[in-house]
């Protein structure tokens, strides 16, 4: 505990630095802006079930239960980030949100004016999240700079409107993962689902883009510059009909050009190749899932080279995947995808990233080998000066041919 003076004795700034230092990492450092950063987080725990958010949390507590003089300082660093792992804590946190620290007699602020990070989980435990419940949070927390939502309950399209209408409130807004999910009908592609939504400070957006709604047709997103679409089925399974991939590809044609970073997962598209130099021609980082997007090779023959690019990562691929033994995918439209990244395409890029190897791949089976086509692929990326990586950790032709048999090359002609 701090002496009755010393307060006096250091200056506030020193004090919230020990703060921050204690109770760290806050929004300003843990938010999602990047591409990268969300794919990281895809495979670490929910903030919720995290040991470290626990202990953070805990230390966030014990600062302001200190004394008076450190809750007047912690309470801001305490509400910077909400999460809700029970129906309880969910339910009860409007009127939580709406009351003043007792501690705060000069210049009062609600508790919900200090949050800047709500996740919404998707958890059936916690009750559903609907667009009343989020429209009432963005309303009580009007300083948010990262929202979480990535299933929001939705009864009408009414509903919807309001939820939009609350998103443009939050001026602060940097990073945004949103997703709906329809408790009657769905609307249609028809449906006017406006009103025109302006979201002026978002540079992140993911969004979980439901089979039957264009849900972001009417945003202005005016700083948009890292995108993360996952555009499959609520069950995982089956494809999109041919309309609502046909909007998604104009939301891309819409804001490609600015982008520096995109990540795809889709069941389906209408074409048969993304053409990153046409759509999106200051593109820096791309990740797309080929394990949904087999019949879709990235290109850049129709335009000149991309001389942006610097990284394609494959999220779910590993290279065991690509095994013949361990495939139940015939191989040839990733022959057709692997062999689209060329560097005379893409003569800046210089770096490949396939994913980690998953557990149930760590023992190399002997009998598996990699297709012939791959083993020439890999040696001109190298002789191109492009890095081969799975997950985090550099890998080499080398090292892949000797955990691993490649095809006899003569099956290359068939």
């Amino acid at each position: 505990m701090i002496p009755h003076n010393g307060s006096r004795a250091l200056p506030l700034e020193i004090w919230e630095m020990v703060i921050k230092e204690v109770g760290g990492p806050f929004t300003g450092e843990s938010m999602v802006l990047t591409v990268e950063e969300s794919l990281a987080e895809r495979r670490s725990p929910q903030p919720s079930s995290s040991s470290q958010s626990q202990e953070r949390l805990k230390m966030r507590l014990a600062v302001v239960l200190t004394c008076r003089q450190w809750a007047w300082m912690g309470i801001p660093y305490l509400y910077d980030e909400l999460w809700f792992d029970t129906k309880f804590r969910k339910d009860s946190l409007p009127s939580i949100l709406r009351k003043t620290p007792a501690t705060f007699t000069k210049s009062p602020r609600s508790y919900g004016e200090y949050v800047k990070t709500v996740r919404c989980p998707v958890d059936d435990e916690v009750g559903p999240v609907s667009g009343t419940f989020l429209k009432a949070l963005a309303a009580l927390c009007p300083n948010l700079r990262a929202l979480v939502a990535p299933s929001i309950n939705l009864k009408s399209i009414s509903e919807w409107k309001l939820v939009q209408r609350s998103l443009t409130d939050l001026v602060h807004l940097e990073s945004l993962e949103i997703g709906l999910k329809w408790k009657s009908a769905p609307p249609t592609n028809k449906t006017r689902i406006g009103p025109q939504t302006s979201l002026t400070s978002v540079r992140f957006l993911k969004f979980h883009y439901d089979t039957a709604s264009d849900l972001v047709r009417c945003w202005q997103l005016p700083v948009l510059k890292e995108l993360s679409i996952q555009a499959v089925s609520p069950e995982g399974q089956g494809f999109h009909p041919f309309g609502y991939s046909s909007q998604l590809f104009k939301f891309i044609d819409t804001y490609g050009s600015r982008l520096s970073a995109l990540s795809i997962t889709a069941t389906c598209f209408p074409r048969s190749s993304l053409c990153i130099a046409g759509l999106c021609r200051d593109l820096t980082f791309l990740s797309i899932c080929p394990w949904e997007l087999r019949s879709m090779p990235i290109s850049s023959h129709t335009h000149e080279p991309h001389r942006g690019l610097q990284v394609v990562a494959f999220h779910s691929l590993s290279l065991p995947q690509l095994c013949v033994r361990h495939s139940s995918y015939h191989l040839s439209p990733f022959q057709e995808l692997l062999e689209s990244i060329s560097p005379q395409d893409f003569p800046t890029l210089v770096k490949i990233r396939f994913s980690e190897r998953p557990d149930a791949h760590r023992v190399i089976d002997t009998k598996a080998c990699l297709p012939a086509w791959l083993k020439p692929l890999m040696r001109q990326w190298e002789e191109c000066g492009i890095v081969i990586q799975e997950g985090d950790r550099p890998t080499s032709l080398e090292k892949v041919a000797k955990e691993f048999i490649f095809e006899p090359e003569t099956d290359l002609a068939h």
